[in-house]
């Protein structure tokens, strides 16, 4: 099944370039006022920056949680396989013990 932080994630980034590269090519359409007077920001850059990095931490955290989720069930399977094992061993035993008798 998807986990749907995969493709927000991917959203995320993909717009967050696709912004920041359009705050590159193109001059601010704004500014700040400040007591020093105007203060040009491109907010197509910050914007950009920002939600690149936010759908690269989305994406990031998805891929991590499905690692654990595959760790998790790699351990389970481990287990249920040692429990066999030693389910064969005691079974192997007690034949052993019947057919010595």
């Amino acid at each position: 099944m998807l986990d749907v932080r995969l493709p927000i994630g991917a959203l995320f980034f993909i717009l967050g370039i696709m912004i920041g590269a359009w705050g590159y090519t193109h001059p601010p359409a704004g500014s700040i006022e400040t007591k020093f007077g105007l203060l040009p920001i491109n907010f197509d850059i910050v914007w950009g920056w920002l939600m690149t990095c936010f759908g690269l931490a989305v994406f990031s955290i998805a891929k991590w949680d499905e690692a654990a989720a595959m760790q998790r069930a790699l351990e389970k399977e481990m287990q249920e396989k040692a429990a066999e094992k030693a389910a064969l061993e005691a079974a192997a035993e007690v034949g052993s013990e019947q057919s010595g008798d």
